[in-house]
């Protein structure tokens, strides 16, 4: 399975990502401080949805790292695109997930998604 990573940007500076040590906040900055990047636009929503999906994903910060990446289901604890999926599943019924890795949500499912537009690739 490829690897990758994924957030949700939460401001101008800041985004909300699971890391080993659980959901955090981190800068907004990776167009710059990534090697490969992809920014995107849910489109099956609004901007206003959007920022309360971040703000939920913002409201988790604290919670562990879910190492069971099968186990999409849970709230108790998050894998990084997972907490992004859920965000978007939990709020507003958009499922990002494309099946392609099974049950788990890969990071790079939420760029293949039919629901997501690529505003910048690096």
């Amino acid at each position: 399975m490829p690897t990758g990573h994924a957030a949700i940007v939460y401001s101008q500076n800041r985004v909300v990502e699971a890391l080993s040590n659980g959901v955090v906040t981190g800068k907004n900055d990776w167009n710059k401080s990534k090697n490969t990047c992809w920014g995107l636009y849910v489109t099956a929503g609004t901007e206003n949805q959007a920022k309360k999906v971040a703000d939920w994903c913002y409201s988790q910060r604290g919670k562990p790292y879910n190492i069971k990446y099968y186990d999409v289901n849970t709230r108790s604890k998050f894998y990084c695109s997972q907490l992004v999926w859920a965000g978007f599943k939990d709020k507003y019924n958009v499922d990002l997930n494309t099946s392609q890795y099974g049950a788990a949500v890969h990071p790079l499912e939420l760029v293949s998604s039919d629901k997501t537009m690529i505003l910048y690739k690096k």
